[in-house]
């Protein structure tokens, strides 16, 4: 019947789980206090202790501003991403564990943000890894690049060292560890980046005293029950469990080019991954884009470049 309240659920998808509402119509919070029910949670007025998630209206108000800088353990959710959600639940279209459908709509807390990712290859966590940490910043908003410009923001890598950190400490651009990228996520929050810059916080400190809880979705610093790192780790649509994020056994630990910035034009897709290969396996940096930090550009011997052309 058309107008018909939805009666409770008996698979609970959100028992026990808190959610409170701000800046919603009378009529909007009404309809959420509704399909919270229907799923399992309860609706409180106020914004207690027990609140995990709280469904936005507008960012200008006391509830929003103080999650957002002291409730790094609540989801933040806007009205439309909850309705969607009790949509697919009654379709039963929920992924497992369930409560991980929360950060299908993700907080956009990178927004118009640029990152630059530097020697994130070989890295102590494989959490840390190029790919994964690209597909986060991507995932929450953001942008990453391989180029350091003016226009990045942040510079996410985990070694002191190589043209791009010498460059973007002359450039005053924070050197950032890539645990902040996955604790920012968690926390869905932009935490404090100045306790995570390589250049200034020892290792052991990074992150220290960042946040006092995070919210309990999804943990993206491990591989577990971690939707991201699965998307990542799956080479092609046939179900390989072969990794990105696993390293090749066949790599050398060669050092010839240890330091060095390459990029490359003119080469077709094979002979570009036998390069790139050859290059990684003798310990050199690949950069995708031009920039002022490669050291050195490699074309086809084929090309005829006029000193002139250079100047």
């Amino acid at each position: 019947m058309q107008g018909q309240r939805p009666q409770r659920s008996n698979s609970l998808l959100f028992e026990g789980l808190t959610f409170t509402t701000t800046n919603l119509t009378s009529k909007e919070k009404s309809h959420v206090a509704e399909i919270v029910s229907f799923m399992g949670g309860k609706l409180d007025n106020n914004l207690t202790s027990e609140t995990k998630v709280l469904v936005v209206g507008s960012l200008e108000t006391a509830k929003t501003r103080y999650c957002l800088t002291n409730r790094t353990d609540v989801t933040l959710l806007y009205p439309d991403d909850l309705y969607e959600i009790y949509k697919r639940f009654k379709e039963k279209n929920i992924p497992e564990p369930a409560l991980q459908i929360l950060d299908d709509y993700p907080w956009p807390i990178f927004d118009a943000t640029l990152f630059c990712l530097s020697r994130l290859r070989d890295v102590s966590n494989p959490c840390f890894e190029k790919n994964y940490i690209t597909k986060l910043i991507h995932h929450f908003g953001g942008k990453a690049i391989s180029s350091l410009t003016p226009k990045v923001k942040y510079l996410i890598t985990e070694k002191k060292e190589g043209k791009r950190y010498e460059s973007a400490v002359e450039w005053n651009i924070p050197a950032i560890h890539p645990r902040w990228i996955i604790d920012c996520c968690n926390c869905q929050r932009i935490l404090d980046p100045r306790l995570y810059d390589i250049s200034k916080v020892k290792l052991e400190n990074i992150g220290k005293n960042a946040y006092v809880s995070h919210r309990n979705v999804v943990d993206y610093g491990t591989l577990v029950n971690n939707p991201i790192y699965k998307q990542v780790s799956t080479l092609n649509k046939s179900g390989s469990n072969e990794t990105h994020l696993a390293v090749n056994p066949s790599i050398s630990n060669s050092t010839l080019f240890s330091g060095f910035i390459f990029t490359y034009f003119g080469f077709n897709e094979q002979q570009t991954k036998k390069l790139s290969d050859v290059l990684k396996e003798n310990g050199a940096e690949i950069q995708e884009e031009y920039d002022l930090t490669v050291m050195y550009v490699i074309v086809p011997s084929t090309w005829y470049i006029r000193y002139k052309d250079c100047k």
